[in-house]
């Protein structure tokens, strides 16, 4: 059992949810956690009524004595069926669903926020249908995946961009849809009236005046968008909340049907949490259900998605007692208080604090390139001095491209595996993937999407088991014979591959004439049938496996959305899925498996966080730039504009705009350093990628905590 990664609170209660204690259950967790106060314990054990609120910096084993409560509850006689645990997202469902050990059990309510509302939706839609605007008559809604959601306000932009509108935006048409399902999102989790968004944003001057009328436009898309799922009833993630909260919610009925089945909540990061979900959260306390509540004070970094940690502390401090959680387990005391100090240097910018309590090392170089060949070298010296690969974390505010094909390349050369844990892989840039739509295209000229040369190689690479130089030779002689299907090949380019290849491509070529010949099936019929016939006899497994599930499962799913929502312009489902694929729409977030293991973790800071990572050693990349003091303001979009703290009548500005950065950036800083051990390697260069030189605050910052003379 690996102690020192986990901490010691995480260690007790593996230890008894394991069995290996000397008891079971809450005599095991007696026994086993002396790490926790008396006080602490009697919280875990107290009556199932009881409210309770525990606080406590990261890694102080909140979410250990959660699970420990709930094992409690159970053995008291509280069916799992009444208990509902909420938590923060999928990685952390999984990671309850993993630690729950009871001898018997009813069905396990673990939902984020989002899941819980679909899950209300689809029980009760009668109810909910009789009341929306008339549409199409379903037994249950669609949900929209964000993907989705953002391809078709994509498509409405772009129409909207035709006649005129948009004028003076900057931003490409994918960010504009992002903006404007996150208006639609962010304003239905703080239960602002849909129809005030653009006059909202306007009134808050988050725009120069030649950009006023884009929020018009914004406002126009919105409720174009809006009223499509409507009468679809294929709803998105804002949708889906405006309308629990309106038509279910609402009605007194449920509401009481609702009290009476939950006994007893259990929050995980209610710091994390958004309105809507604290509102759920009183009104099930309010009803007379026993509470356990855990709130990280490092917390908030969910800002952006329309979290309100304040309004979350308060709202369950009227309602619960407090218990404290004050030791941290996956850092030492000295490195808790410095990066307390940190926070304060890095939010006001007055002195920095001593050198880090830590082993620390300072990576500077001229340029990006040459930082990213640093740090891999020292990833790579780590390993051999001893430490295992799922110690290390490399961190940085973006992790783009030639960040993760630099380090796994460098890193590959040693045997050492990378594992990326962002959310913002695209789904086509996981190979067989590629492959799979790679032969939709082939096989449906008709689209008028030709493959393209890199797309071919890698296909023809993958399917065909071919070294990068014969699948380049193929690559060119598709693309200079054209034409649907697969060409034949001539003499010489069959001499120049192979026999043995060319046998496998002419296979791959006959099938292709097959089908275009016969029945042309449903897009996600064909990409089964491609799955089935042409990559299973290949043995996929692990990722490649994973992400082909995935692009199966999305295209199901893209086609249903496409029937309700109706015809956009004319294509066929499968040409707006693969546009939708091209265009970068859908993340690989089926990949999210449990992370760790034996491979060096590649995140953002957010990423890393929200899944919950600790690690030996960290590397901060790229903190002369300002990546780190990122604005939550877009140019469409504020989420403080649209939350409930906003006062109507004020401006938002650039002082606002600057404070937000730099306290956003110390929070970051704080909860990152409290989840590292041992080492720390600040790494920045004079340049970034794009060959601006950069001297940004936190280098500056670090400059005087390391002694450093500045420039």
């Amino acid at each position: 059992m690996p102690w020192r990664r986990v901490g010691v609170a995480r260690a007790l209660i593996i230890m008894v949810l394991n069995g290996e204690t000397a008891g079971q259950g809450v005599t095991g967790v007696r026994d086993a956690c002396r790490a926790w106060t008396e006080a602490q314990r009697a919280a875990i054990e107290a009556p199932p009524g009881a409210r309770l609120l525990i606080t406590g910096p990261t890694g102080s084993g909140k979410t250990e004595a959660l699970m420990a409560r709930y094992h409690h509850l159970a053995s008291q006689g509280v069916r799992t069926d009444n208990i509902l645990v909420l938590v923060m997202n999928r990685p952390q469902i999984h990671r309850w669903r993993a630690g729950v050990r009871l001898p018997a059990a009813g069905s396990l309510h673990i939902l984020t926020y989002f899941g819980f509302v679909q899950r209300e939706l689809k029980r009760f839609w009668p109810l909910v249908a009789a009341s929306l605007p008339p549409g199409r008559q379903t037994l249950a809604p669609l949900f929209l995946t964000a993907d989705a959601a953002q391809y078709f306000v994509e498509l409405l932009v772009e129409r909207k961009r035709r006649r005129g509108g948009f004028r003076n935006v900057i931003s490409p048409v994918d960010r504009v849809a992002i903006q404007i399902n996150d208006n639609l999102n962010k304003a239905a989790v703080a239960g602002i009236d849909y129809r005030e968004i653009g006059a909202r944003l306007k009134a808050a001057r988050v725009a120069p005046e030649d950009k006023v009328q884009a929020f018009d436009d914004m406002q126009e898309v919105l409720e174009g968008f809006r009223e499509i799922c409507l009468a679809g009833r294929a709803l998105s993630y804002g949708l889906s909340v405006e309308i629990y909260r309106a038509h279910l919610l609402a009605q007194p009925d449920y509401r009481a049907r609702l009290q009476a089945e939950v006994e007893h909540l259990i929050v995980d990061n209610l710091e994390e949490s958004v309105p809507a979900a604290q509102d759920l959260v009183a009104l099930l306390l309010d009803g007379g259900a026993g509470a356990t509540l855990a709130f990280s004070r490092d917390g908030g970094h969910s800002i952006f998605w329309g979290a309100d940690p304040a309004a979350a502390l308060a709202m369950a401090r009227a309602r619960c007692r407090v218990v404290e959680f004050p030791d941290i387990f996956t850092c030492s005391p000295a490195v808790r208080d410095w990066s307390a100090a940190l926070a304060e240097a890095v939010a006001a910018v007055p002195e920095a604090p001593a050198p880090p309590p830590l082993a620390y090392e300072r990576i500077v170089t001229d340029l990006r390139s040459d930082m990213l060949l640093a740090v891999g070298e020292r990833v790579g010296r780590l390993v051999r001095d001893g430490v295992p690969p799922g110690e290390i974390a490399v961190i940085a505010p973006h992790v783009d491209k030639m960040l993760e094909y630099t380090l796994q390349g460098l890193l590959l050369r040693e045997g050492i595996a990378l594992k990326n844990i962002t959310r913002s892989r695209r789904l086509i840039d996981a190979p067989y993937a590629l492959a799979l739509i790679t032969v939709s295209l082939l096989a449906h000229p008709e689209w008028d999407i030709p493959p393209g040369y890199g797309d071919l190689l890698e296909s023809m690479r993958l399917l065909l088991r071919l070294d990068p130089v014969r699948s380049a030779v193929l690559a060119e002689a598709i693309i200079a014979r054209g034409g649907p299907g697969l060409p034949a090949l001539d003499a010489a380019t069959r001499a120049r591959v192979g026999f043995s290849a060319g046998e496998r491509y002419d296979t791959l070529a006959r099938w292709l004439t097959d089908y275009l010949m016969g029945e042309k099936l449903p897009f996600p019929v064909f990409l089964q049938k491609v799955f089935g016939e042409i990559l299973a006899p290949l043995g996929l497994g692990g990722e490649d496996l994973a992400s082909c599930r995935q692009l199966l499962t999305t295209a199901r799913r893209f086609a249903l959305v496409c029937a309700a929502l109706g015809d956009f312009d004319g294509a066929p489902p499968g040409r707006h899925f693969v546009e939708m694929l091209r265009r970068g729409t859908v993340a690989a977030e089926s990949l999210e498996e449990e992370t760790g293991g034996e491979a060096v973790l590649l995140a953002t800071p957010y990423a890393y966080l929200v899944t919950g990572q600790t690690s030996a050693h960290q590397f901060w990349l790229d903190i002369a730039g300002t990546g780190w003091l990122a604005s939550d303001a877009r140019e469409l979009t504020n989420p403080h504009v649209l939350s409930r703290r906003w006062s109507p009548g004020d401006c938002w500005n650039d002082a606002m705009d600057q404070a937000v950065r730099r306290h956003k950036a110390a929070r970051t800083l704080r909860a990152l350093a409290r989840r590292c051990r041992e080492g720390l390697f600040l790494a920045e260069s004079a340049y970034s990628s794009a060959g601006y030189e950069q001297n940004g605050v936190l280098s500056l910052v670090f400059d005087r905590l390391l002694g450093v003379d500045g420039p």
